[in-house]
């Protein structure tokens, strides 16, 4: 209401000059609980808002310039606003009983009238791109102008500002339209909006009790204010925040203490945790064998039992395929090409361990390949795992997003959400729609590899297959193929000579040179899917073979429920909580959509954040919390 949002006591004005105090409760380095924390966050983010609302609502009025008659009775206005328009009518349509045991009612509706006759096409979209949701308010005027007055509502004869939420919106035939924001045009037809607005019921009751002292607040609004939607998310974030307060919020234990202010921060480093039983493979963060030994080997800042395990297999690999380019360009597609500094690997090590990993660093230092690095090694070596992948802004979540989606990552198991999806520097869609309908299509590529595979193999019982036939199929098919052939090079004496009995022995030649996926690569001749000079790096192949065949029939068993399941909403439910393993959002959509996450059983087990510097304290807190504790334990084991 106007009495909050013109308080001076508690929300200054631009031209406060610090001579006194305010009454906030101030944010310590010390809690005693995460409930006191997220209570002064939640009154903090509550004054903060208020301010920004209170300069939004200056500027529009102060633009329309309200006029009054001689009696100091408002006339209208003198000049035009983008984010205010003139309300034509206003009227309380509903005003529901109090449900059972309260006072205040169960909900207020409104019904206003404006006209965006006289707007530009742009203006009007806009008009016509308030969502359902979306926060509005409602401003009348009265009493004249003060220009004498320090208070700004009596400056310009403000009485009353209520604010409410959009529920319908209907044009000039009286039809509901949707919002214009996703198509970019509106459906709505003619020059008249309707709008159907819910307002606060606990101010409804406040005002309908003072009715004796002051006249009637809901007589009528005379201006409808909106604001940009990026600057409007606080209901959101405060009813998150207040959500929080009342449940029972569980941390890992890692973090809570240095959280609340207590202890040592370094006891949350990968060095000071017990890290038995995990054993990571670096994979190609290394370019060569120089490079591991000098920012690994070396590298004091990394522990000395860490440092001594081997160079990484990928690193074997890639020597023993030499300059075999046909080996080379199958199994190296995708690698990292970065020369990680020591310092780098030092972070990616640690980032890749159980604890608080912080990197720091200037712009340009290359913060963000380093937790790129760090999310593709989480998803090589933990592939059961879930990485949580948090920014402050789109831009930056798409520069990391499509860093991530250019390394040897499946595509199935990336996700973004929000609505800066259609940013991404990327040809593939990446947002909840965009994932199933790549797994549709990813289903119907694979089933046809199916039929490519029966063929080579001389299996023509099925013309079409669905993933259950499919895994059928697998098992009497192609896994007794593979078994036969171990069995039968079990019988064969090891040795550089029978190296080209092997290959000759290899059930799955045909597919291979046949298949639509690899027709490019062998160009059609069998003879190049082995060296057939050392046994042993040949049986290393056909091992990654049979390794690509599985996927295939993997690959199949995770579209079988996309083939169960029936509408986009539980598919793309589904996709969420089981089959994406990074999804990417910002923390505003966090903060937006936490309850929508736990209540689906949303889960992860890793937490990157990039841009945390710029983000606000709740809002970094918030991610931590987005799926529901087991036994009172979190679920999360690394916060990057």
């Amino acid at each position: 209401s106007e009495d909050i949002v013109w308080d001076y006591d508690q929300i200054p004005s631009q031209y406060f000059n610090n001579e006194r105090c305010l009454a906030l409760s101030k944010l310590n380095l010390q809690f005693l609980t995460t409930h006191d924390y997220l209570l002064r966050n939640f009154k903090l983010f509550h004054l903060e808002s208020t301010y920004e609302i209170r300069q939004d609502l200056e500027d529009a009025i102060t633009r329309m310039n309200p006029q009054f008659d001689n009696e100091k009775k408002f006339s209208g206005f003198q000049s035009w606003s983008k984010m205010a328009v003139t309300l034509t009518h206003f009227e309380i349509q509903n005003v529901k009983a109090p449900n059972l045991g309260e006072k205040i009612p169960a909900a207020v509706v409104a019904e206003v009238g404006f006209t965006t006759s006289g707007m530009k096409s742009g203006l009007k979209l806009e008009w016509d791109s308030l969502r359902e949701h979306d926060v509005v308010f409602l401003v009348s005027f009265e009493g004249g102008r003060d220009e004498d007055s320090d208070h700004f509502p009596a400056q310009l004869g403000i009485k009353h500002v209520r604010g409410c939420e959009v529920t319908k919106m209907f044009d000039e035939d009286r039809k509901e339209y949707d919002s214009a924001e996703i198509s970019g045009k509106s459906s709505a037809q003619g020059y008249k909006r309707t709008f159907h607005l819910e307002l606060d019921p606990a101010q409804y009751k406040l005002d309908a009790d003072a009715a004796g002292e002051d006249s009637d607040a809901y007589g009528t609004f005379h201006m409808l204010v909106r604001r940009k939607a990026k600057e409007n998310n606080f209901k959101s974030v405060l009813d998150t925040i207040r959500n929080l307060i009342n449940s029972k919020t569980v941390i890992p234990d890692f973090l809570e203490d240095i959280f609340l202010g207590y202890g040592d921060p370094a006891s949350a480093s990968y060095t000071n945790i017990d890290q038995e039983g995990l054993e990571i493979d670096l994979k190609d963060t290394f370019i060569n064998e120089e490079h591991f030994k000098s920012s690994f080997t070396s590298n004091e800042a990394i522990p000395e039992k860490i440092r001594s395990l081997p160079s990484p297999e990928y690193l074997k690999q890639e020597k023993e395929l030499g300059d075999n380019e046909h080996l080379r360009n199958f199994w190296s597609s995708k690698r990292n090409r970065i020369e990680f500094t020591p310092t780098q690997v030092s972070g990616i090590v640690s980032g890749t361990h159980h604890g608080l990993s912080v990197i720091v660093g200037p712009p340009g230092t290359g913060k963000t390949d380093v937790a790129v690095q760090i999310v593709s090694l989480l998803y090589h070596n933990f592939p059961e795992q879930r990485t949580l992948l948090v920014t402050h802004s789109n831009h930056a979540l798409n520069d990391l997003f499509t860093k991530i989606s250019n390394l040897d990552i499946d595509p199935r198991y990336l996700l973004r959400l929000g609505m800066g999806e259609k940013d991404l520097d990327t040809d593939q869609d990446f947002s909840k729609n965009g994932r199933v309908n790549f797994m549709l299509s990813r289903r119907m590529f694979l089933l046809h590899e199916v039929l490519t595979l029966a063929h080579s193999l001389g299996v023509t019982t099925h013309k079409e297959y669905t993933c259950e036939s499919a895994n059928i199929f697998f098992k009497f098919h192609v896994q007794s193929r593979w078994d036969t052939f171990l069995d039968a090079l079990s019988r064969i004496e090891e040795s550089p000579e029978t190296a080209k009995s092997l290959a000759s022995i290899f059930p799955f030649k045909k597919y291979f040179v046949t298949s639509s996926q690899y027709s490019n690569v062998w160009n059609g001749d069998e003879e190049k899917l082995f060296t057939q000079k050392d046994r042993s790096f040949d049986m290393d192949l056909a091992e990654k073979y049979w390794a690509k065949i599985q996927a295939i029939f993997t690959e199949l068993e995770e579209c079988y429920a996309f083939e169960l399941l029936r509408s986009f909403k539980e598919r793309g439910n589904y996709l969420i909580t089981k089959q994406a393993k990074i999804i990417a959002m910002t923390c505003t959509h966090a903060a937006l959509k936490r309850k929508e996450l736990v209540e689906l059983g949303f889960g992860y087990d890793n937490i990157v954040m990039e841009e945390s510097a710029q983000i606000l304290e709740v809002e970094t807190f918030i991610p931590l919390l987005l799926q529901k504790p087991k036994d009172d334990i979190s679920r999360l084991k690394r916060v990057v």
